[in-house]
């Protein structure tokens, strides 16, 4: 199955009709569902946590500039010294079905969202994180390996850690390159796959290494690799 993705300006692309979004939406969601149950997160969790704070982030936009407008008064009432005010700002049909539209996607793509979030933990929990050999204080450049367990097999990767810049802020992220498989056994120990891997790249003479094992068998792309990529960040930050 293709990735699947809407788009963040989807409430306001088109024909912008309550039902025909509330279509959209669902169709959406329910994709994502069978991905979840195929255990697949990424980027499909990602893309419904942007689309939650873009639209919560319009709908909170929407209300300060409507605070922001001039009010006149609607009503006063005398008994109990109270001054009504109403807003001159009104929306039109288009801005009101667009209210409609984020009330109802913002609890659906919530509920999926947490669905998202308890397959994270439980994917989580599945693996495991260890060092190999002695970690050097150097630790934003090295190795990895992601080991199955039940078939003994290592895949191998050299990581880097990237210092992002953005206009709002500035993160750190993981950079990777695929560089094989090893049959993992008592001769071909993670150990003896770090000399290897030493011996074959001398730029990095003392690596930093770890190896990440799963006890039960995951999606590569959209689980295992992103999931165990953020352990390894954490431990290597």
């Amino acid at each position: 199955m293709r990735t699947v993705r809407l788009s963040t300006t989807w409430i306001s692309d088109g024909l912008i009709d309550f039902e025909y979004k509330v279509y959209q939406l669902l169709a959406y969601l329910q994709k994502i569902n069978v991905l979840f149950g195929q255990k697949k997160i990424y980027p499909h969790l990602s893309d419904m946590l942007e689309q939650y704070r873009y639209l919560a982030d319009f709908k909170n936009q929407k209300e300060d500039t409507k605070n922001k407008f001039p009010q006149t008064i609607s009503e006063i009432d005398l008994k109990s010294k109270m001054v009504h005010y109403e807003h001159l700002f009104e929306d039109d049909d288009v801005l009101k079905t667009i209210d409609e539209i984020i009330d109802f996607a913002l609890p659906k793509l919530k509920e999926n969202i947490e669905l998202g979030k308890e397959l994270f933990e439980y994917a989580s929990s599945v693996m495991e994180l260890e060092p190999i050999g002695i970690v050097p204080l150097y630790r934003k450049e090295g190795y990895f390996l992601l080991r199955d367990t039940s078939i003994n097999q290592a895949l191998i990767f050299y990581y880097k850690v990237k210092l992002i810049q953005t206009e709002i802020d500035k993160y750190r992220a993981l950079e990777t390159k695929y560089l094989g498989r090893e049959k993992l056994s008592i001769v071909n120990t993670p150990e003896n796959i770090k000399l290897k891997l030493i011996k074959n790249f001398k730029e990095i003479p003392n690596p930093s290494s770890y190896m990440i094992s799963i006890k039960e068998p995951l999606p590569l792309v959209p689980t295992w690799l992103p999931i165990a990529k953020r352990m390894l960040l954490k431990a290597v930050s």
